[in-house]
């Protein structure tokens, strides 16, 4: 007899367009993790690709949702994910690019076309997706609707700097975010020389989630290396990056195999956003378990 999985709370993404929050439906696709190349699991809406976060605590706690209180008290969130930073390394493995020749162009159809990894082919519904890979792609136009794309690097390279630069003007400009950004950079003057150096080190070591080895070295050597970046682990950081493979849906808690559920657990290694919430100043603010406590 099959038992339903116990509920938990996920907090998804809003769509900017108000018609469509009523009935937003996400399907699970298994796609090639950018950095590592192994199955993850994305949830896709035929707009918006997303992954999935955890946020769990060190103590017990729960949730009340409506009427009932769900036990799960971790919180699920459905962050988005840019599509482009998923076909990067799709679309460099079927550049054949070597000396003397810059590689070969192929149609969508067939850029999208992977028998590993079928699910691939669900992302040509985006309706950005022809626009965005011209933003890493050369292009020709063999048809009258019909185009072929061949990876850029030097034109992904940009893409990529821009996007650093547009994260953090982001940052910097939207009131809401004020917060944020003051966890995440840490300055102790804004206003300093070293202060958009500094800001750029802690977006593209957050962008390294999403980058192989290959196009993260590129990155960093595009702002001159960061003598100050701290030490990237490149064979270790895989097992920080993702929430879920495909298997970790076997089982509501699964256990490795090396541990017993009594063992102590290991501390997960932290990305660059996790250990800049840890700093985050919290004098003043009233631990939830507070509002619980006896009078």
């Amino acid at each position: 007899m099959a038992h339903n999985a116990p509920p938990y709370v996920c907090i998804l993404p809003q769509d900017s367009n108000p018609a469509h929050r009523s009935n937003t439906e996400y399907q699970t696709l298994t796609l090639p993790h950018p950095v590592t190349g192994q199955p993850q699991l994305y949830y896709w809406n035929q707009t918006v690709l997303c992954e999935l976060k955890l946020v769990d605590f060190d103590h017990e706690r729960s949730w009340f949702a409506g009427n009932s209180v769900v036990s799960d008290g971790s919180m699920h969130l459905l962050t988005p994910v840019d599509c482009l930073f998923v076909l990067l390394p799709i679309l460099q493995a079927n550049n054949q690019k070597r000396d003397g020749f810059n590689g070969v162009y192929m149609l969508l159809d067939d850029l999208l076309e992977c028998d590993s990894f079928p699910d691939i082919y669900s992302l040509r519904t985006w309706p950005c997706l022809a626009t965005q890979l011209e933003l890493i792609c050369d292009t020709k136009r063999i048809t009258d609707s019909e185009m072929v794309y061949r990876l850029n690097e030097s034109r992904a390279l940009t893409w990529l700097c821009r996007k650093v630069d547009q994260t953090i003007d982001k940052l910097a400009n939207a009131p809401e975010l004020q917060s944020v950004s003051q966890n995440i950079f840490f300055l102790h003057n804004e206003h300093s020389p070293n202060a958009t150096d500094e800001k750029r080190r802690v977006i593209v070591d957050m962008m390294g989630e999403y980058l192989n080895n290959e196009w993260l070295e590129r990155l960093l050597a595009s702002y001159g290396g960061f003598d100050q970046l701290e030490h990237i682990d490149r064979a270790g950081r895989t097992n920080s990056l993702a929430l879920d493979s495909p298997e970790d849906y076997m089982t509501s808690r699964p256990h490795p195999a090396s541990e017993t559920p009594d063992s102590p657990a290991k501390k997960p290694k932290l990305t660059m956003a996790a250990r800049s919430l840890a700093k985050a100043n919290t004098k003043g603010m009233k631990s939830m378990m507070s509002y619980f406590s006896k009078k």
